[in-house]
Protein backbone atom coordinates (compact mmCIF):
# COMPACT_ATOMS: atom_id res chain seq x y z
CA UNK A 1 0.00 0.00 0.00
CA UNK A 2 2.71 2.47 1.04
CA UNK A 3 4.54 1.68 -2.42
CA UNK A 4 0.88 2.12 -4.12
CA UNK A 5 0.81 5.85 -2.36
CA UNK A 6 4.05 6.56 -3.38
CA UNK A 7 4.14 5.61 -6.94
CA UNK A 8 0.45 7.79 -7.10
CA UNK A 9 2.33 10.53 -5.36
CA UNK A 10 5.21 10.75 -7.71
CA UNK A 11 2.74 10.62 -10.94
CA UNK A 12 0.98 13.79 -9.36
CA UNK A 13 4.06 15.58 -8.37
CA UNK A 14 5.52 15.06 -12.48
CA UNK A 15 2.02 15.99 -13.78
CA UNK A 16 2.03 19.44 -11.31
CA UNK A 17 5.82 19.91 -12.72
CA UNK A 18 4.34 19.10 -16.42
CA UNK A 19 1.75 21.68 -15.92
CA UNK A 20 4.20 24.29 -14.53
CA UNK A 21 6.41 23.74 -17.20
CA UNK A 22 3.77 24.14 -19.75
CA UNK A 23 2.58 27.71 -18.26
CA UNK A 24 6.07 28.88 -18.00
CA UNK A 25 6.73 28.21 -21.84
CA UNK A 26 3.40 29.53 -22.97
CA UNK A 27 4.43 32.94 -20.22
CA UNK A 28 8.03 33.46 -22.24
CA UNK A 29 6.18 33.11 -25.64
CA UNK A 30 3.41 36.00 -24.40
CA UNK A 31 6.27 37.74 -23.13
CA UNK A 32 7.90 37.99 -26.44
CA UNK A 33 4.82 38.61 -28.51
CA UNK A 34 4.34 41.67 -26.27
CA UNK A 35 7.71 42.78 -26.22
CA UNK A 36 7.87 42.55 -30.69
CA UNK A 37 4.79 44.84 -30.52
CA UNK A 38 5.74 47.48 -27.92
CA UNK A 39 9.00 47.59 -29.96
CA UNK A 40 7.42 47.69 -33.25
CA UNK A 41 6.32 51.05 -34.76
CA UNK A 42 5.56 51.93 -38.70
CA UNK A 43 4.92 55.55 -40.55
CA UNK A 44 3.42 55.58 -43.49
CA UNK A 45 5.37 58.48 -45.08
CA UNK A 46 4.34 59.06 -48.21
CA UNK A 47 2.17 58.06 -50.84
CA UNK A 48 1.66 58.88 -54.46
CA UNK A 49 -0.13 57.79 -57.64
CA UNK A 50 2.11 57.14 -60.29
CA UNK A 51 0.14 57.63 -63.72
CA UNK A 52 2.15 56.04 -66.08
CA UNK A 53 2.17 52.95 -64.23
CA UNK A 54 -1.46 53.46 -62.80
CA UNK A 55 -0.28 52.20 -59.51
CA UNK A 56 0.67 53.86 -55.52
CA UNK A 57 3.73 53.69 -54.10
CA UNK A 58 4.42 54.39 -51.19
CA UNK A 59 7.45 55.00 -48.10
CA UNK A 60 7.56 53.51 -45.22
CA UNK A 61 9.15 54.02 -42.29
CA UNK A 62 10.04 51.78 -39.36
CA UNK A 63 10.38 53.63 -36.81
CA UNK A 64 10.33 51.60 -33.80
CA UNK A 65 12.93 49.47 -31.89
CA UNK A 66 12.48 46.27 -33.70
CA UNK A 67 13.62 44.67 -37.46
CA UNK A 68 10.19 43.67 -39.03
CA UNK A 69 10.44 41.21 -42.05
CA UNK A 70 8.08 38.51 -43.84
CA UNK A 71 6.19 40.83 -46.07
CA UNK A 72 3.65 38.23 -46.87
CA UNK A 73 2.68 38.68 -43.30
CA UNK A 74 1.86 42.30 -43.96
CA UNK A 75 -1.52 44.00 -44.58
CA UNK A 76 -2.49 46.11 -46.87
CA UNK A 77 -5.69 47.26 -47.60
CA UNK A 78 -6.96 50.45 -49.86
CA UNK A 79 -10.30 52.58 -50.48
CA UNK A 80 -10.74 54.14 -53.57
CA UNK A 81 -13.45 55.28 -55.82
CA UNK A 82 -13.45 53.94 -59.58
CA UNK A 83 -13.67 55.38 -63.09
CA UNK A 84 -16.59 53.47 -64.03
CA UNK A 85 -18.79 54.07 -60.91
CA UNK A 86 -18.36 57.35 -59.98
CA UNK A 87 -20.11 56.86 -56.49
CA UNK A 88 -18.61 53.21 -55.84
CA UNK A 89 -15.88 53.00 -53.25
CA UNK A 90 -13.43 50.41 -53.18
CA UNK A 91 -12.76 48.83 -49.89
CA UNK A 92 -9.95 46.06 -50.50
CA UNK A 93 -7.13 43.74 -48.88
CA UNK A 94 -4.24 43.75 -51.45
CA UNK A 95 -2.46 40.41 -50.92
CA UNK A 96 1.42 40.34 -51.12
CA UNK A 97 3.43 39.43 -54.73
CA UNK A 98 7.56 38.55 -53.70
CA UNK A 99 7.87 39.34 -57.49
CA UNK A 100 7.81 42.94 -58.71
CA UNK A 101 6.54 44.60 -59.96
CA UNK A 102 3.31 43.67 -58.71
CA UNK A 103 0.13 42.00 -60.72
CA UNK A 104 -3.37 43.66 -60.85
CA UNK A 105 -4.94 43.88 -57.02
CA UNK A 106 -1.82 42.99 -55.28
CA UNK A 107 1.53 45.01 -54.05
CA UNK A 108 5.16 44.38 -53.80
CA UNK A 109 7.96 45.10 -52.06
CA UNK A 110 10.43 47.62 -54.57
CA UNK A 111 13.09 48.09 -52.15
CA UNK A 112 14.62 49.05 -48.76
CA UNK A 113 16.63 52.08 -48.85
CA UNK A 114 18.31 54.19 -45.82
CA UNK A 115 16.72 57.62 -47.15
CA UNK A 116 12.66 58.83 -47.97
CA UNK A 117 13.61 59.78 -51.46
CA UNK A 118 14.93 55.63 -52.61
CA UNK A 119 18.37 56.83 -53.31
CA UNK A 120 21.01 54.95 -50.56
CA UNK A 121 20.03 51.37 -50.69
CA UNK A 122 19.88 49.18 -47.60
CA UNK A 123 23.69 48.10 -46.63
CA UNK A 124 22.72 45.78 -43.33
CA UNK A 125 20.66 42.94 -43.33
CA UNK A 126 19.10 43.06 -47.15
CA UNK A 127 15.74 42.27 -47.20
CA UNK A 128 14.81 43.21 -43.31
CA UNK A 129 13.37 46.37 -42.70
CA UNK A 130 15.62 47.45 -40.11
CA UNK A 131 14.71 50.59 -37.74
CA UNK A 132 15.45 54.02 -39.36
CA UNK A 133 14.84 52.27 -42.94
CA UNK A 134 12.27 52.74 -45.35
CA UNK A 135 10.55 50.48 -47.27
CA UNK A 136 9.34 51.26 -50.58
CA UNK A 137 6.42 49.26 -52.00
CA UNK A 138 3.87 49.05 -55.11
CA UNK A 139 0.59 48.81 -54.50
CA UNK A 140 -1.85 47.88 -57.94
CA UNK A 141 -5.46 47.81 -58.02
CA UNK A 142 -7.37 46.69 -61.25
CA UNK A 143 -10.23 49.06 -61.21
CA UNK A 144 -8.57 52.66 -62.55
CA UNK A 145 -8.89 54.96 -59.45
CA UNK A 146 -10.77 58.07 -60.32
CA UNK A 147 -9.20 61.02 -60.65
CA UNK A 148 -9.42 64.39 -58.01
CA UNK A 149 -10.42 61.67 -55.48
CA UNK A 150 -8.71 61.03 -52.14
CA UNK A 151 -7.62 57.58 -51.98
CA UNK A 152 -6.66 55.94 -48.19
CA UNK A 153 -4.25 53.46 -47.83
CA UNK A 154 -3.15 51.56 -45.06
CA UNK A 155 -0.08 48.82 -43.57
CA UNK A 156 -0.40 46.92 -41.12
CA UNK A 157 2.83 44.37 -39.77
CA UNK A 158 2.77 41.15 -38.58
CA UNK A 159 2.66 41.99 -34.74
CA UNK A 160 -0.43 44.19 -35.17
CA UNK A 161 0.94 47.27 -36.05
CA UNK A 162 -0.30 49.51 -38.56
CA UNK A 163 -0.80 53.29 -40.20
CA UNK A 164 -2.67 55.19 -42.69
CA UNK A 165 -2.54 57.73 -45.15
CA UNK A 166 -4.69 59.63 -47.73
CA UNK A 167 -3.58 61.30 -50.91
CA UNK A 168 -5.68 62.84 -53.33
CA UNK A 169 -5.18 61.03 -57.24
Amino acid sequence: MVAIALIGLLLISLGVMNVIDLTTVSLKETEKMITERVSTSIDVATATYVSGNAWTEMMVLNDGQMSIGDFNQWDIFMQYKDTATSNYMHYQWIPYNASYPPGNDQWAKNGIFLDQNATIPEQYETGILNPSEYLKLTVKVQAAIQANSWVYIKAGTPQGINDSIQYKR
